[in-house]
Formats: C-alpha cells, structure tokens, sequence
C-alpha cells in the first residue's frame, strides 16, 4: 500500500502519540483526518500537518459515541472520498487496579474506548 494519495483517520490525534502519526503519515503524502475530544488541539494538530505541506482536517469525535463516529466517517469521505487506513490511537486506562479495588464504571469506560 502507497502511503501518498492514501487517507487516514487517527484517533485521539490532537496531541502525543496520535499526533506525531498524524504528522509522520502525512509527511508521506497522506492525507489525515484528526479525531479527538478537544477542537482546539486537533485544530494544531492540522495546522502542524499544513504548515509542513500536507493536507489535514480536524473532526472533533468522542469515539465512544456512535453516531459521532459516524459523523467522523461522513465527513471523512465528504473531504476525501475514501478511508484508506484508521490508526486507532484513541485509548483509556483510568481504571488500572486490582481486580477488587477497581470502580466498574471507570472499568467500563476503559472498554468502551479500548
């Protein structure tokens, strides 16, 4: 698979790990589709993509929401036509104890974002 020409949504891109895919996949001619919970991140996240000359959009997405994960799709086949690649990135590890300490709705959460 060619990276250039390709399309790609990263989850959780607005910041750390996420991120830096987002800027490395770009920089082999991908164009990238951040996705996250904070605009204004996801929106610098974008303008480091263009302002390294590749092409990027922001879509603010709670991946644990389906029908924002659908308005993620949407708008990701709106502005590129295709989903070539989806760097699930995105991930939650609040409830990190043991089995007995742990609180089952933070546990739940973990796996609703996992």
């Amino acid at each position: 698979m060619k990276l250039a020409e390709s399309t790609a949504i990263v989850t959780g891109s607005g910041s750390g790990i996420g991120r830096a895919i987002g800027i490395e996949l770009a920089s082999h001619g991908t164009q990238v589709v951040c996705c996250g919970r904070r605009q204004d991140c996801l929106d610098e996240t974008v303008s480091m993509i263009e302002s390294a000359g590749g092409i990027g959009t922001a879509v603010m997405t709670d991946i644990t929401q389906p029908d924002q994960v659908r308005r993620l799709v949407d708008a990701a086949l709106d502005r590129f036509a295709n989903i070539d690649i989806l760097f699930n990135n995105a991930g939650s590890f609040a409830s990190i104890a043991g089995v007995h300490e742990v609180d089952t709705e933070l546990w739940w959460q973990d796996v609703t974002v996992n």
